[in-house]
């Protein structure tokens, strides 16, 4: 059932994505990107987007691996939002992966109320069986977030760590407000 949040309807529209990878293991990948679009139609905002967190880790002689992806999605002075999530995990002999992928669509009509229909769409995929080929240890980012609004504002938190032969982690938040 969708949920109903109440909000000022003489706020802005505000979106903040979060993507988070973590994977342990003598080999590792992580990578987190966020693509954002928020347009101010005068009367309708409208921000559209995308979230991935893409985690895998292998080990060799018996060690542990371990993956984990996250994604969220934070919206303020919207009247309606859509959210597609899926959730795929698996593993290999000595590894592991987890991925992590969201889409959104944001939309707030001045003419509304001050309520916020959230529809929600969730797959899980879990258990696939995969053949890993990791080579070292390699964390990347990447994102383009824009925001076209009089007044608007813009700004990503990035980070990304490798550490050789036991992990990478990659971070990223990015916000749009107009």
């Amino acid at each position: 059932m969708p949920k109903k949040v109440t909000q000022d309807s003489t706020s802005a529209t505000a979106i903040t994505a979060y993507g988070d990878a973590t994977a342990i293991g003598s080999d590792t990948y992580t990578s987190a990107s966020v693509t954002t679009d928020l347009v101010d139609h005068k009367h309708v905002t409208q921000a559209k987007g995308e979230i991935t967190a893409l985690a895998a880790a292998d080990a060799h002689d018996g060690a542990m691996a371990l993956a984990s992806a996250y994604t969220d999605l934070a919206v303020s002075g919207a009247d309606k939002v859509i959210i597609k999530t899926i959730r795929e995990s698996g593993h290999s002999d000595g590894g592991e992966y987890d991925y992590v992928a969201t889409q959104f669509h944001v939309i707030d009509n001045d003419h509304k109320d001050g309520s916020t229909k959230v529809i929600l769409h969730e797959k899980d995929i879990v258990d696939t069986d995969i053949a890993l080929s990791l080579d070292g240890n390699l964390a990347q980012v990447d994102f383009d977030v824009q925001a076209h609004a009089s007044d608007s504002y813009v700004a990503v938190d990035a980070f990304a760590l490798t550490l050789e032969d036991q992990l990478s982690i990659s971070s990223l938040m990015a916000t749009a407000a107009g």
